[in-house]
């Protein structure tokens, strides 16, 4: 989970927001009304749809000049977060498998019980409904 602008220019570009280009935070913009379904991962064209509408609004409303604009149309965002998360996930190599193809389970560590002459808490209260 991403939170932050900050932390999207990270996991996203892979640089502080301060190098972020116009068209990478019309990118980032485009995702805050719902980032499940403005997901890069799963909706790139819509979350470049999106990010074209902010940016004509953005010059529409002269926040951005013509020439910004027209340089932030011809980008194509570099996702370079998404890419390095790719490759983590397939230098990972998978589960264990045995024989037959059934993953094989690590056993959960016993449960550590109370040192000898330290206090219990007490058992919970159970009302009587009757």
């Amino acid at each position: 989970m991403v939170y932050g602008i900050g932390h999207a220019a990270r996991y996203y570009f892979g640089k502080p927001t301060s190098a972020l280009t116009v068209r990478e935070c019309a990118f980032l913009a485009s995702m805050l009304p719902g980032p499940k379904v403005y997901n890069p991962y799963r909706k790139m064209d819509r979350v470049m749809r999106r990010s074209d509408r902010i940016l004509r609004r953005m010059v529409a409303a002269r926040l951005i000049s013509r020439e910004e604009y027209d340089a932030a149309m011809a980008e194509i965002p570099n996702l370079e977060g998404i890419a390095r998360k790719v490759e983590k996930a397939l230098e990972t190599p998978p589960p264990e498998e045995a024989p037959g193809g059934i993953p094989v389970i690590e056993p959960s560590p016993p449960a550590v019980s109370p040192e000898p002459g330290s206090e219990e808490p007490p058992a919970p209260v159970i009302p009587d409904t009757e």
